[in-house]
């Protein structure tokens, strides 16, 4: 952003394993006090399904303990090294890992997201309108996820027949998590705030991720650049004073 904008400070406020439930916490306990122009929430995958606050979001409110935390954070930076390359993939460790689910029992599993989908819906108008009383501008990024259409270009895998877990394939965990990507669209449109579509800007590659939801070096970076030019033109609209 320092291409464009003079005086940027960004900062990572997000935690692994996060849901929308945990986003509320913390914008309500630190965010809205710090007063940013604006904040970035990238959603969806962790809210599939989820109708309370996890595990992760609730080891990061304040009555858990710092020491809990470092061990946390420990094994995820084990994990992040062991996987943060394009070689240690998940299509490029176990390609043949395939299942194939009838379109009924697909249709059966995404019959029964409208509670979940309600629920995601509530805490997203929360984000959108908390964040205008604090004078922050909020914008809303859809889940992407390596699998769902089509075959890897890089290790001829299908991305719709790989097999997630017993009763999940790459077909459909995408057509779940388009569900809570269309909620955060019209969530968007209805409060008329703005949104970066990243599950459809950032191509499904397993270059790009080193798991279904998480982002390899190289898909950190395409997906800076991604959110930059989607995110510059807002920038110049709502902070004039501050572009180069």
């Amino acid at each position: 952003m320092q291409d464009s904008f003079k005086n940027v400070w960004l900062n990572n406020a997000g935690f692994d394993g996060h849901s929308t439930f945990g986003h509320l916490v913390l914008l309500n306990d630190y965010e809205k006090k710090m007063r940013p122009g604006l904040i970035l929430f990238l959603i969806g995958i962790n809210d599939v399904e989820s109708d309370q606050p996890s595990f992760h979001d609730k080891l990061n409110t304040r009555e858990h303990t710092r020491i809990l935390n470092l061990l946390l954070n420990m094994v995820r930076g084990w994990h992040a090294q062991e996987f943060n390359n394009t070689t240690n993939s998940m299509l490029a460790m176990n390609n043949n890992n395939q299942l194939v689910i009838p379109e009924e029992a697909i249709q059966k599993r995404l019959s029964v997201q409208k509670s979940y989908l309600d629920k995601f819906h509530e805490l997203l108008a929360e984000l959108a309108d908390t964040c205008p009383q604090y004078k922050i501008t909020p914008v809303f990024i859809t889940q992407p996820n390596q699998f769902g259409i089509g075959i890897d270009s890089d290790t001829g895998t299908s991305l719709e027949s790989y097999k997630l877990d017993n009763n999940m394939n790459g077909k459909l965990l995408w057509r779940l998590l388009e569900l809570y990507n269309d909620v955060t669209r019209n969530t968007t449109r209805e409060k008329k705030i703005d949104v970066i579509d990243l599950a459809n800007l950032l191509p499904k590659n397993s270059r790009y991720f080193y798991d279904n939801p998480d982002f390899t070096n190289e898909g950190a970076e395409k997906i800076a650049t991604l959110i930059k030019n989607a995110l510059c033109p807002l920038l110049q609209k709502k902070f004039p004073g501050y572009q180069n």
